[in-house]
């Protein structure tokens, strides 16, 4: 009797053991800096297990490192949600080099603005822009967000995100019935077409002419959105065919037309030729006047390129010299903490953006909102973003 009374402690035991390590390898792909706590501990941990859980999608039998990871903050610090996204997401390398299925969702409380990030390798698969602003961003998420519901709106994002996903890489069991709900969508879609076409088009435009026209103003404006990017990307390649500088610019070409539409400008040849000679300008004269301020590792203090870029966006047609371009940096805040480049948060004994904010009592940390670990590093895999994604705001 004893002795099987020891086997079932000694088994009861092992299972503990065992439970506890799990957990805390499980990995926290959730950061929350913000003044309030937004998610609370049990929030955060139920979707950390679904984000451990899509880590470990497949792709022909081969783990694609699908990270997907969430930043919660107050204020994106007077940088566009896409900027801001974009750096985080190259600066935590989130997914691996050789998939680059990386995710990164981005939400600012104050500035009530989010944004999709998406790596590389999710380039012409069915996760793009269209299909998340339809579907992940869809049905009642402003209005979750507008009532402060943040856990029911990152809760959607998140799983619609994995739902579009799960069509192009294997995800795990538990979350195949995500996937399964989108599909269901996408086959009434056709349906839905399908019957439009057999019913006739003259019942169609008396019952359902105001839904058409709507359609109709969205897809023209979607389809005039990605012809005036194409025309600007196709202006920039004609601009550098022939420019022997071109490699000395850390910039891709898709990176400088999200940029020129930014500022608002019309996509004609003299305003893209303007823009781009004003931020080889921007970007050489950061360089040359930040020579004697690298770190240790030969790294400029600043992150010259996003400077070059903003600074651009901002007076797209303004041209500067060395004496004059810190006073737009200065008046336009492109030289603060949140431009620092990574070597000069280390040469100053801080490990990164982060770090400096909650030692320096810019954000508060809320590492001790959650149950999970602090967040994850993502392994400095390689993954990249040069652009893909999509933003939202409520």
């Amino acid at each position: 009797m004893k002795r099987k009374l020891m086997t079932l402690i000694s088994l009861f035991l092992f299972t503990l053991i065992i439970g506890t390590l799990t957990t805390k390898a499980q990995e926290n792909y959730i950061e929350q800096n913000t003044k309030a706590t937004i998610l609370t501990k049990e929030q955060m941990n139920t979707l950390n297990q679904t984000l451990n859980d899509f880590a470990t999608s497949t792709q022909n039998g081969q783990k694609v490192n699908s990270q997907f990871a969430i930043y919660i903050t107050d204020s994106l610090g007077g940088q566009s949600i896409e900027s801001f996204a974009l750096n985080l997401f190259n600066t935590k390398q989130i997914g691996d080099k050789t998939h680059n299925k990386g995710i990164l969702f981005v939400i600012a409380i104050n500035d009530h603005e989010y944004r999709i990030q998406l790596g590389d390798g999710w380039n012409d698969t069915g996760l793009n822009e269209s299909t998340i602003e339809d579907y992940v961003f869809g049905d009642s998420l402003t209005d979750m967000l507008r009532d402060e519901n943040y856990n029911g709106a990152i809760t959607q994002i998140v799983n619609r995100t994995i739902a579009i996903a799960g069509t192009q890489i294997q995800v795990p069991a538990s979350l195949q019935s995500h996937v399964e709900a989108y599909q269901v969508i996408l086959t009434r879609q056709k349906e839905a077409r399908a019957n439009w076409i057999r019913i006739g088009f003259g019942a169609l435009i008396v019952t359902f002419l105001g839904m058409i026209t709507g359609i109709v103003v969205y897809l023209k404006r979607k389809q005039k959105q990605k012809i005036l990017k194409q025309t600007i990307l196709d202006y920039i390649k004609m601009e550098f065919a022939f420019d022997l500088e071109r490699e000395k610019l850390p910039a891709s070409d898709l990176t400088l037309a999200n940029a020129f539409m930014e500022t608002k400008l019309e996509a004609n040849e003299d305003n893209i030729r303007t823009f781009l000679h004003n931020y080889k300008n921007n970007y050489q004269i950061l360089q040359d006047v930040q020579e004697s301020e690298r770190t240790k590792n030969g790294e400029f203090r600043y992150k010259v390129n996003q400077q070059a870029i903003d600074l651009t966006v901002a007076t797209p047609d303004r041209m500067y010299a060395n004496d004059t371009i810190f006073d737009a940096i200065y008046f336009y805040d492109l030289h603060s903490h949140l431009y620092w480049s990574t070597m000069y948060f280390n040469d100053q004994g801080y490990s990164d953006l982060h770090d400096y904010e909650v030692q320096n009592n810019l954000v508060t940390d809320t590492n001790s909102n959650s149950d999970s670990s602090s967040w994850s590093d993502f392994g400095g895999g390689g993954g990249f973003s040069s652009g893909g994604g999509a933003s939202g705001g409520w």
